[in-house]
């Protein structure tokens, strides 16, 4: 592959310099490499250029991302819708690590037992009858009990119904899941 030895320069002011050496001036805001035979339609450093690196919003709106629609729709998108699609997309791994997590904490570290074990057991006794009463910290176990069904849902999603579905003859993705 034959390397260029003349570069096109833009200083985003109009005027170009053209470096023989292959050097880039140290006032650089965009890099054209040499055109070919062809005219390009493509131009850089325009407020109307759309699907370029220019649309993309890291530090216009800390809250607000852009993502590309499959027919070139551009649409923002916010950190929580981001958090909301990666929570939905990742539920058996996520149950499982937090299990694993308050799991292993209760085995290996005995001086929190009292504090994680509210994650297995109800924690106001009212006496030698084995009824309990409500407390604040039954929010640890509810807690528990969501992760470990959230857990036990996509797995037997993922593990049973969708390929079962598939064996049924179901091929489609979307009737599947359905």
């Amino acid at each position: 592959m034959d390397l260029p030895t003349s570069h096109t320069i833009s200083h985003g002011t109009g005027s170009n310099e053209t470096a023989s050496n292959g050097s880039v001036p140290e006032k650089m805001s965009a890099y054209s490499p040499p055109r070919e035979n062809t005219p390009s339609k493509r131009t850089r450093n325009t407020k109307s250029n759309r699907g370029g690196v220019e649309d993309i919003a890291l530090c216009a709106s800390p809250a607000g991302f852009l993502t590309t629609k499959s027919r070139g729709h551009v649409e923002r998108e916010s950190i929580g819708g981001m958090l909301r699609k990666a929570m939905v997309n990742h539920q058996l791994g996520i149950s499982l690590n937090l299990i694993l997590l308050v799991t292993l904490t209760y085995i290996l570290f005995p001086s929190l037992r009292e504090r994680v074990g509210s994650f297995f057991t109800l924690q106001y006794p009212t006496g030698n009858t084995g009824e309990f009463s409500i407390g604040p910290r039954d929010v640890y176990l509810v807690a528990g009990y969501v992760v470990l069904f959230t857990g036990l849902r996509a797995a037997c999603m993922d593990y049973l119904l969708l390929p079962l579905a598939g064996l049924m003859g179901i091929r489609s993705k979307k009737l599947r899941l359905r």
